[in-house]
This record gives C-alpha cells, structure tokens and sequence, in this order.
C-alpha cells in the first residue's frame, strides 16, 4: 500500500509541475504576442461610422497603408490618397471634386503631406497619423475629416456644401 500511495503522490507532483510548465509558457506567448511588431502593410477601409459599408470617403485611398512602430511603442500610419471625382454631394445632381484636407483622430494626431499640386486641390497626398499604439482590432473609430469640394473639374467651390466634416471608422487589415 506504500508503494502505492508512494506513486500517487509523484503522480500529483508530476501533473502540478506539468501545469506550472503550462501556465509559463502561455504567459511568454502571451507576452510575445503583446510585443509583436505591428509594422508593415495593410489594407484600408474607410467605413460609415458603426458599420461594414464603405463610405464615400473610400474613393480617396489610393493604395495600401505602411504602418511603423517607433521605439516609444506609438505607430506611424501612411495613408496614400487622391481626390475624391464625381462625387454627388447629398444627392445633388452636379458632380463634385472632393479633397480630404486633414482628420481629426482620438487619441492620436493626423496631418495631410507629401501633397503633389497645390494646397488644396492635390494629385495625390499621403495622410500621416500618429497614435500611442496600434488598436488591437485594427479600428480607427469617429475619425472626422475636413473635405473641401469643388464642381467637378473646376477651380470653383461647392456654395453652401464647400466644406463637409464626414465622420467614419478607418479599418486597417495586415497584409498577408
């Protein structure tokens, strides 16, 4: 019966080191999952607020984002962009030119450069937002943009629709 007894208890002892083995080597993945380099490229969606549906914000991606994580942890995200053409402000039956001219970020800060043309009707132009750290679930949420918009090839402004505040969620997918 010893013997027995005996062999239980290593039983027990070998089955409670096996799961002090376990729970540390969940932590040092768990902890290397945490400290994974969130850089490289992604997909963008610009989405209306809330939902899976683009907005009309989307015509202005002009390619794929390049994500980089600074030393301090915070990311670096560049959004290439272009003019927004014929776009139908609120349903109007003249087309417009729209121009993404800044965003507004929680939590982080955006700015429009590399703009190719003037200031404010551009070619193309790269939007540059800073955040403390990547969102785990690759949302930017109720980011505001500033569009300013034109008659569609002209120099003239929209009257009383020129400047439009769209609010939308920027969805940012690694890719593969």
């Amino acid at each position: 019966m010893t013997a027995t007894k005996n062999h239980s208890i290593f039983k027990k002892l070998g089955a409670l080191v096996m799961a002090m083995c376990l729970t540390c080597a969940m932590a040092v993945s768990a902890s290397a999952a945490e400290t994974a380099d969130v850089s490289g490229e992604y997909t963008v969606a610009f989405l209306k607020e809330g939902t899976t549906t683009a907005s009309m914000a989307q015509d202005a991606v002009n390619g794929n984002a390049t994500v980089s994580e600074n030393a301090d942890g915070s990311v670096t995200i560049l959004i290439p962009i272009k003019p927004i053409e014929d776009y139908r402000p609120m349903g109007f039956l003249w087309a417009a030119d729209g121009f993404i001219q800044g965003l507004t970020v929680s939590d982080g800060t955006a700015v429009l450069q590399n703009i190719v043309g003037d200031q404010v009707r551009y070619d193309s132009a790269e939007l540059v937002i800073t955040l403390p750290a990547m969102p785990s679930d690759g949302k930017l949420s109720a980011v505001t943009a500033s569009l300013s918009l034109f008659y569609a090839d002209s120099d003239t402004e929209y009257p009383f629709v020129s400047q439009m505040d769209p609010t939308f969620d920027i969805q940012l997918t690694k890719v593969a």
